[in-house]
Parts: C-alpha cells; structure tokens; sequence
C-alpha cells in the first residue's frame, strides 16, 4: 500500500476522479406500437407534448398489464425544429419488499414512430423521484429504425413507494431536455399495493421484517465526542442505528454522500446506518453530544447500500476485514446488451441477486465487475484538509485476498453504472 499527495479538495470533490462509465441497453423489434384512448397531455417541459394511451396487446404482452404508455412530441428532432414523435413505455415489477418501499426492477422502452432513423450520439431516460432519488437508463449512440423499440432495465430500490416519478427524455452530449412526462408510473398501482387492497400484503412483510430485526421499545442514547472542524462518522456494527437530529439541534451539520444517488453531499440524513461512512461539521469547540438510538433496527438493506458514483463505506467492526467479508447491497444490475440496429447480441434479466461481496464486483469476473480497483482509505477521520489523508489500495485479482480494511476505518469505493 502507498501513500499518495491528493488536493485540498479530495475529501468533497471527490468525484473529480476520472472514471470511464459502463452502460448497456438492448434493442428489439415489436410488430405494433398502435394504441388507442388518448387524454391530455402530461408533459412537464415547454414545447413537448406527453399523452398517455392504452397499451398495445403487444406491448402488455411485452411489458406487463400495469405499465404505462405514452406517445411524447419531443422539443427537437436531430436537425428537424418541429421535433420527433416516440412511444414510451414505462413498468415496474417488485423483487422485494422492504419496509414502505422495496427493490423494483424497472424497465423503460423508447419506441421510434418516426419516418426516419433515430440517430443520436447520445441518449438517456432518467426516472426522477419526488424524493430527490433518480436512476438513468443510458442507452449510447442508437441507429433506432421506424417500429423499433429500445429496452433498458434495472433494479433499483425504492425508499418509499408513494413517491411520485417523472419520465424525462434527454439526448446530445448536452444532456438536453426533449420530452418529459408528469407522474410516468404510479408504483402502488403498478405493483398491486393501491391503499385499497393492501392489508394482506402489508401484514405479510410487517410480519417478516419484524421477525428478522431486533426491536427496541425504548429509544436509548450514546454519546458522540465531536472534534471542531470535520469529523469522520461511523456506526460500529454493535451499536444500534442512531438518529441525527441532536448533532443538528446543537448546529451541526451532517454530510452523506450519493445516497440519493445524486453523486454529491447533502446534510438531509436522519440516520446513521451500518457500512455507511459519513462527516460531521462542528464550528465550534470540541464537545460531546447525546444522540439517541432509532427505536428499532433498520433493515439491514439500507445499513449497506450502495449507489452509482462514489461511496463513503466503513468497516464498523472491531477488527479488520478482508474484502470478501464485506457484503453490500447494489442497485441497477443489468446484462442487456444490443447492437445499435436493434438485433440483440445476448439478453438476460436484471441480475436479482441482492448482495454482493466486494472482493467480487472489484475482480474481472464479467458477471459481477462494477467496482474501480483503487480504493481510497481515510487514515485521520478529524483531518481538515486531504493532506496524508488516505491511503490509495491498488486491488487485482492475486492480491484481493489479502487486502483488508483496518478496524473502524472509513473508505471510497467507486461503483460503476
């Protein structure tokens, strides 16, 4: 291992890092993208119309019953100023459930109902959630013929399924905004939980999340010693999940990172969970602070997450830990691929296997690959600045079983898309 010079910076701009992300999509031909029952639009972007229609029998064979269809007027059309006409087609199927909310595999399908060739050099449909969570379905360069539809999915878990999605439309190395649609899926409805008829599958997973986590009846407390200036945070694996609210009652502010998939900081976390590093800014003296215990344990799927971009992770045990012997849980993992004129190469489901050990997503297995094989351990949790800050750890296959993370020690683990 070797130490290495970073800017001032590093700590919170991490990622400025250069890193090359992976994407894949897949292409296939449906022989109708008719519908019918038009409403008004439900476009959220000027000069872009939005109007949801049935679903084709094609297309509820395809994508299920419960998706939403919609046929979008975009604001542009590569040279054309008066825009492309497209179907989009927007499902969600719950793998799991997990609290109020749980991991959805998502699939979006871009139908071209155009007289020419979609031809863009770069395409995305981001699904925006009402609580500031996002995932992007990038799918490259497309030479999408007329009648073709582009598919991507992905697993994504859900904090809350009462949030509102929004579908946008962007294309052009600018990332500009051609066509947007307001409320693209309501997930209640989609997977089958609309408040109505929900009391037989709300007490099933009340029944099963209660019976594997430990509850607590009285909130405890434990108390925080807080440096001034930024400190390094951690939640050992012995403690119970602890609530923020006191650090900020007595001006503190508390810094996760990418947690709403976002790739920066915010200061909105209520809670420290498990394998998550964080910082706590104090501006004034050094002082200690009672904060108290969540009254009951948090699922352990939102103790190790992990989102896109970089991660701040921690080993919160009292020993070291070797790469294999840290579990996280991983959204978005796809293996669709297609070549850009819409003949799949291979096709495979959304991985739904949950976790992963991360000596696995580091190695060159093709299955498991998505992590960056440098990983950036903080040496001083109270360091001001990056100077001798961390220690970069170069991982390959023949050293992954040796490497380890040190006893409460906090590190950034880069997850590619």
């Amino acid at each position: 291992m070797k130490k290495i010079g970073l800017q001032k910076t590093f700590i919170f701009g991490i990622t400025a890092v250069a890193l090359v992300a992976i994407a894949t999509g897949a292409i296939i031909r449906l022989q109708s993208i008719s519908a019918s029952t038009d409403t008004a639009s439900v476009s959220c972007v000027a000069g872009s119309t939005a109007v949801q229609t049935d679903l084709s029998a094609e297309e509820a064979s395809s994508f299920g019953a419960s998706a939403k269809a919609y046929t979008v007027h975009t604001t542009q059309g590569w040279g054309r100023s008066n825009g492309g006409d497209f179907r989009l087609v927007v499902a969600a199927q719950e793998q799991s459930r997990l609290g109020s909310g749980g991991l959805v595999r998502f699939t979006v399908a871009l139908g071209n109902l155009n007289n020419f060739v979609y031809a863009e050099k770069t395409g995305r449909i981001i699904l925006k959630f009402s609580n500031s969570q996002q995932t992007i379905f990038e799918y490259g360069d497309p030479q999408l013929a007329t009648g073709k539809y582009l598919i991507k999915q992905a697993n994504w878990s859900v904090l809350d399924y009462s949030v509102s999605v929004n579908a946008e439309m962007r294309w052009g190395t600018g990332n500009y905004l051609q066509g947007c649609v307001s409320n693209a899926i309501n997930l209640q409805e989609a997977l089958g939980l609309v408040p109505t008829a929900t009391s037989t599958a709300t007490a099933t997973a009340t029944t099963s999340l209660t019976a594997s986590a430990t509850a607590t009846t009285v909130s405890t407390q434990t108390t925080l010693d807080v440096l001034s200036g930024y400190n390094a945070v951690y939640l050992p694996d012995t403690q119970n999940a602890l609530l923020t609210q006191q650090l900020k009652d007595v001006g503190m502010s508390v810094f996760e990172f990418n947690h709403k998939s976002l790739k920066s900081w915010d200061n909105d976390s209520n809670v420290f969970y498990h394998g998550i590093g964080y910082y706590v800014y104090n501006p004034g003296a050094e002082t200690s602070v009672l904060v108290n215990s969540a009254p009951q344990t948090p699922e352990t799927y939102y103790d190790r997450y992990i989102q896109n971009g970089w991660n701040l992770l921690s080993n919160g045990s009292t020993s070291d830990k070797k790469l294999s012997d840290l579990v996280y849980y991983v959204n978005n993992l796809c293996t669709i691929v297609s070549d850009k004129n819409g003949n799949p190469t291979s096709t495979a489901a959304c991985d739904s296997l949950l976790s992963y050990k991360l000596s696995d997503l580091i190695t060159s297995n093709a299955q498991t690959t998505r992590g960056y094989a440098t990983l950036y351990i903080i040496k001083d949790p109270h360091g001001q600045t990056a100077t001798d800050a961390f220690e970069q750890v170069d991982v390959t296959d023949q050293n992954k079983d040796s490497i380890v993370i040190p006893a409460g020690k906090l590190f950034w683990f880069y997850l590619f898309e």
